[in-house]
Formats: C-alpha cells, structure tokens, sequence
C-alpha cells in the first residue's frame, strides 16, 4: 500500500514537473511573434541628451520579415504642481539611429521616429536578435521650480508580450529624491511587473512578470531645477519684440508725415459741389464706393427727369427712358443708364434679377476709378499704400512673436508654422475688419457704430483669449505677449487714421459735410422758401440725403410744407413727404435686391478631422518608449 502510494506521489510530481514548462511554453506559441527578452539602456548626459540602447531577442513562430519600432518625438504631458493642473506639449526629436548587422529603414509618420528592422523580401523564422539605438535631445519642462524626467523605457504600443524586461537608466549626476515606477497599461498608476533599484546614479529595474501586448513601464524622478544644462533655444522674442516696437514707432512717424489730414474748413451749402452725382459725393463722403452710391442715381435720374418710375404689384418696380443721358456725366454713369436700357425704353426690375449685378459692379468700379484721375484724386496714394501695409504689417509682426516665443520657451517645433500661419491668417482677416470698418467710424450712423464696438470687443476677446491659450498650454505665456497685443492694436489704429485727403479732397469733403449739415439742421423758413423758388428742391436733394444716410431725416423736414408730388413717380397711396419717402425705401429696397441679386453658386463640401493624445504621472505618461511589433 505505501508503495503504491509512494508510486502515485512520485507520478503527479513527475507531471507538474513537465508540465509547468510546457503551459508557460504554450502562453506565447499563441503569438506569431514575441519577445523572450528585451532590454533598455538609457544614458543621460548633463545637456539632456537621451542615448537609448535596446537589444530585443525575438522569436518568431511565424514567418516574418522583422520588427518595427514606434519612437513618440511628439507628447503632450499633463502635470500637478502645487495643486494645480498643467499641460504641456514637448517635441524632442530623434536623431543618430543605428542599427547593427541588420538591413533597416528609418522614416518618420504622425509624430513618430519608425525605425523599421529587416529586409522586405527575405523572411525569418525563429530565433532573431536585434540591436539599435537612438538619440534626443530634452529640454526643460518649463514649469516654474520644477523638472523630472519621465521617460518610458517601454511604452504601451507595442504589440508583442515579453516574457523577461530589464532596463538601467544611468544618470549625469546624483539625485536625492526616489524614483517612481508604473507598470501595466496605459493610464495605471500601479506597479505589480517590476522590481527595480535605484543608488542615486543608476535607476535599473527587471520584470517579475510577462508583459502583455499595451503593457508598458515609465519611470519618474524629480530632479532639481539646476540639474540640467540644457542647451538653450535661439531666444527671437527679444528681437521680434523690439522689432514690433521699432515699427510702432515708424508708424508714428508715418502717420504725421503721410496720414494726418489737412485741417477741414466746412462751407455753408444747399448743394452738392458742382458737377458731382449723387453717386460721387457718396464715395467723397466715405471713401467706399458701394450699392446704395450707384442705385442713389436712379432717383437722381428720375429728379433730372430723365426716367419715370411706376409702382407695380408683388414687389416689382417700372422704369421707363424718358430722354437720353447727358454727354458730360462721367463714363461709368453713362455706361449703367445705358445698360439699364439695352433691351428697350421700358424695364421691369423682376427682368434684372442675376443679370445687371455685373453692370453695377461695373459702375462700382468706374465710379472708384474716375477718383484716381489727377484732377478727381481725393487721397493720396502713397498714404493708402502705407494703410494697405501697415493692415499686413501688424498680424505678420503678431504670428512672428506666436512663433518665436512657442520656438523659445517650448520647443515645439511641429507647431511653430502652423501658428505662425494661423496667427496671421486670423488677425489679418481681423485687422482687415477693424481697418475697413473703423476707417470712417465718425460718419457712420449710430446702429452701425454700436454694431462694429460689439463685434470688435466680441472677436479681440476671442482673439486674445485664444492666443493666451495656446501659449499657456506650451509654457509661453508671458508679459511680451501684452507688448505684442499693444503694439498689433497701436499699428492697427494708425492704419485705420492713415488715408489723407488731397488738398481737393479736403476742399470737396468740406462742402459735403456743409451740405450734410444743411439737410440735418436746416430751419423750417429757410426750407419753404428754397422750394418756393424751386419746387422740385426736394427731389433734387433727395439722392444726396440718401448716400450721406439722412433721406429719412430729409423727407421729415418737409411735412409741413406744400411740396408737389412728383411728376415722374407713380404709386398706389396719397401723398405725403413721409408717405413718399416710405415708397421710396421700398422702392430702392425692392430695385436693389433686383439689380444686385447674384445666381446662386454651384459647389459642395468637404471635411476632416483630427486627434490627439496625452499622459503623466501612470504607466505609458513620459517620453520615449513608443511601440511596435512585427512585420
């Protein structure tokens, strides 16, 4: 019995024996490829350069043609420090790769170094070992009384498990503090895989476990701020700061020579300064040539007789040729008459829609064109020159100190030139908006200036907001950046002021704003007896109270007055100045929505996306370490 007994003792030992072997075994023949072991050796010098070694012993149950590497050079890192949380982003590129007795490809994709080990038209089988190593170069963490190395001496990409890691990370110098390990995957904060020692020169550690696929090990040590010496970036922010300030003062200089107007003498005038449309004293008045400027002629038109107009049903207007345009208008004025009538005497607005935009467009640009001539010029040319520049000048000088300061305090250079191009793109198209919409602030009406103070306030919050985010996040955010935005908004003022009046143009806008006055603040009295020796005064002034913005204020003053209703008009209510003036909003309202009408444009549209990613503090949360597997 007790040898029987001593047989079956001796048997199930036996079978543990050759079994336990076979079962480990068997864990990794699942995987066409795994690592019996692999080790990392870290060197860090007193500069921060990393030089990383890996020697990996691969077996290879599958044909393969060898391995790849995944090397992160792109992170960002979140940190707690003093209880608060920063995020930062960090590139530190990857140089010298080297691999020894083996055929290697090395290229870069999506923020990663890819070393790829192996010949592509030879495959392997079995037991393989492959060495290689790399370099880069770390900067500071740019934290405030902080720096620690976080590195992951394995990340969490790689797709093959590991049955024994090992790694030694050989320090410049000694550090007092305590390493932290994390082991596992990405995000845990645990450490059950290793075992490690640290003499405060050398952190090494060994597995006490197999690694499983996305299992990765990273290693923290806070070091003293001195530490390191690391070599310093290029610092442009001195430069581009005192460049951003040379040109404020340039602009200064600028502006009183080029872009501070002639005193303006304002005449008293019932008129519009002789030979001028209604259509030009508009563009005197603003500088703009626009819509409402080249539709004022037809009520022009129709005052001087030279059109009828009739109301019709469903928002439709009728204008008939009654004479044939002067010789002496302008060119652009003539063309537009005559375009308006090419198909015959008679138009119906409903017959423009998408056609006349183009002729208006046209008129547009002749009525711009007719002021460049010597004897029209209303501004110089060298002083809107000089506004066009300095509307370029202060988004470039603002990209330029975005992209040196990112370059200097974090080193980030994937994102340094698209900053710089979004940076200028989005305050270019802002300066644009503040110039043009600012450049005749003083004259525009009261809905219009609270309008441009909101969206202005609304789009610089938005504009800085973004700005100093973007710089918080890489480190960077500084007083420089509050020297940038005050000089971006001080050439930003100076170009909106920077377009001066000719000595004709400052004579001729003078009349305008007498006559501006006049229609504004003209007396009762003085009304009734300018349309008792002319009763078509009204009419006469009405396209010109409709560009300078006051036809409503114009037709008002006379509500009182007997004033005959026009000859040339035909509509479907009594008449009144006020009740006149209302058909006559619609009408131009109804006429402009005809005449500049485009057709609709043919197209489609498209999209895309984007990712990023993050870590810190857990296994898979410092730099280095990457992934990769077979291939």
């Amino acid at each position: 019995m007790k040898r029987n007994l001593l047989k079956c003792s001796l048997l199930f030992l036996l079978l543990i024996v050759f079994t336990l072997p076979i079962s480990a075994q068997s864990e990794f023949d699942w995987y066409d490829l795994y690592f019996p072991s692999m080790e990392t050796v870290v060197t860090i010098d007193e500069e921060g350069l990393y030089t990383v070694d890996t020697y990996v012993e691969a077996q290879f149950n599958s044909p393969g043609r060898g391995i790849e590497v995944w090397i992160a050079q792109d992170v960002e890192m979140d940190f707690e420090v003093d209880g608060k949380d920063i995020t930062r982003r960090y590139f530190w590129p990857v140089t010298n790769v080297q691999v020894e007795n083996e055929q290697s490809r090395v290229y870069e994709q999506d923020g990663y170094k890819v070393i790829r080990i192996g010949n592509p038209n030879v495959y392997v089988e079995g037991q393989r070992f492959y060495h290689y190593s790399y370099q880069f170069q770390s900067t500071s963490l740019n934290i405030d009384s902080y720096e620690r190395i976080m590195y992951d001496v394995l990340g969490t990409d790689w797709r093959v498990p590991i049955a024994n890691f090992s790694f030694t990370i050989n320090l410049p110098k000694a550090v007092e503090s305590q390493p932290y390990v994390y082991s596992g995957f990405y995000g845990q904060v645990t450490n059950d895989k290793i075992e490690f020692d640290f003499d405060n020169m050398t952190i090494s550690g060994q597995s006490i476990k197999p690694l499983q696929p996305g299992e990765g090990v990273s290693v923290y040590l806070d070091v003293p701020t001195d530490y390191f010496n690391f070599i310093e970036s290029p610092n442009f922010v001195p430069i581009i700061t005192s460049t951003s300030l040379v040109m404020v003062i340039v602009s200064i200089f600028l502006f009183f020579k080029y872009g501070k107007d002639y005193p303006v003498v304002q005449t008293i005038e019932i008129d519009a300064p002789e030979g001028y449309s209604s259509a030009m004293v508009g563009y005197a008045f603003d500088g703009e040539a626009n819509n409402k400027d080249i539709l004022s002629l037809i009520v022009q038109w129709a005052a001087q007789g030279l059109i009828a107009i009739k109301e019709l049903e469903k928002n439709d207007m009728e204008l008939t040729k009654l004479k044939e345009i002067p010789l002496d208008v302008p060119s652009f004025e003539a063309q537009l008459f005559n375009g308006l009538f090419e198909t015959g005497d008679v138009v119906r607005t409903d017959d423009l829609k998408e056609s006349f935009y183009v002729k208006i467009n046209s008129a547009k640009y002749g009525l711009t064109h007719l002021f460049k001539k010597k004897n029209y010029r209303l501004f110089y040319s060298h002083s809107t020159t000089i506004k066009v520049l300095l509307t370029l000048l202060a988004p470039l000088l603002l990209a330029a100190f975005v992209a040196a300061t990112l370059y200097t305090n974090s080193n980030y250079s994937p994102i340094i030139v698209p900053a710089f191009l979004i940076t200028f793109g989005v305050s270019l198209v802002y300066s644009i908006f503040v110039v043009i919409g600012f450049s005749n602030f003083s004259i525009r009406s009261m809905g219009i200036k609270a309008l441009l103070v909101i969206i202005g306030i609304i789009v610089s919050m938005i504009l800085i907001a973004v700005l100093g985010g973007v710089l918080v996040m890489f480190g960077s955010f500084d007083i420089w950046l509050l020297v940038a935005l005050v000089s971006f908004i001080i050439i930003l003022i100076l170009a909106i002021n920077m377009t001066k009046r000719t000595r004709y143009g400052t004579d001729i806008y003078g009349k305008i704003l007498g006559l501006r006055t006049f229609i504004k603040e003209a007396e009762l009295d003085e009304l009734e007896m300018l349309v008792h020796d002319d009763p078509q005064f009204f009419y006469r002034i009405l396209p010109f109270a409709y560009v300078l913005d006051l036809s409503d204020t114009w037709s008002k003053k006379f509500e009182s007055l007997a004033v005959p209703a026009p000859e040339w008009y035909s509509g479907s209510t009594d008449f009144s100045t006020v009740i006149f003036m209302n058909q006559m909003n619609r009408m131009m309202y109804v006429t402009s929505s005809a005449m500049t009408s485009v057709p609709a444009p043919k197209g489609g549209s498209g999209g895309g996306s984007f990712g990023g990613g993050g870590g810190g503090g857990f296994s898979g949360g410092g730099f280095g370490g990457g992934g990769g597997g077979g291939w």
